[in-house]
């Protein structure tokens, strides 16, 4: 979906529309075509084929199945009191070959606590590699963007100096350009 204009500068980088993004934890922006990040800790580059990511020091976990609470420790992690407390966890557990995104329901300087689905091969430990979204505070890099849904707020700090309006910003409207789950003898020819 094409964003035409509509952003107005909130601060002295940041800019401000007011859009409907419909996708949820699915949002992404686009500058000209380009992915933008959504805003993240720690800070990466636009490269999506190098991101900069924490790697956890220590990890330990309690309960099991689907009522597991883990918790990771990293020292940059040294915001006050449940400053991560409802932000996404994107976390590649135990033998880190699968990546998820989990909620944050606790936090304290030098660690955050999750709940996640846990299994023997996927648990925290040290050496799982994450980074965190979902905090407006988090808005600090160029290329970066945060959405707000309930006041229909999108905040983007573009990676020049310039006003998005110079650009073509897009954001993406469904998931898939089609869906065939659950069809059968489908041909797609000419993509």
């Amino acid at each position: 979906y094409y964003l035409a204009g509509g952003f107005v500068q909130n601060g002295k980088q940041v800019f401000q529309a007011t859009v409907a993004m419909p996708l949820g934890a699915d949002n992404q922006l686009f500058l000209d075509g380009q992915m933008m990040n959504e805003a993240q800790f720690p800070n990466t580059s636009l490269d999506v084929s190098h991101p900069v990511k924490l790697t956890a020091k220590s990890g330990s976990f309690t309960g099991t199945s689907d009522q597991a609470i883990g918790t990771i420790n990293h020292e940059a992690l040294n915001q006050p009191p449940d400053h991560w407390v409802g932000a996404s966890l994107h976390i590649a557990l135990g033998k880190v070959w699968v990546a998820e995104t989990v909620k944050v329901i606790a936090s304290e300087p030098g660690w955050v606590r999750f709940t996640f689905h846990e299994s023997r091969d996927y648990q925290p430990r040290a050496g799982n590699t994450f980074f965190l979204t979902g905090k407006g505070s988090e808005l600090d890099a160029p290329g970066e963007w945060f959405y707000a849904p309930a006041a229909k707020t999108l905040r983007f700090l573009p990676p020049g100096d310039d006003h998005p309006a110079a650009h073509v910003v897009e954001f993406k409207a469904r998931n898939f350009a089609f869906d065939l789950r659950g069809k059968s003898h489908i041909v797609v020819r000419g993509l």
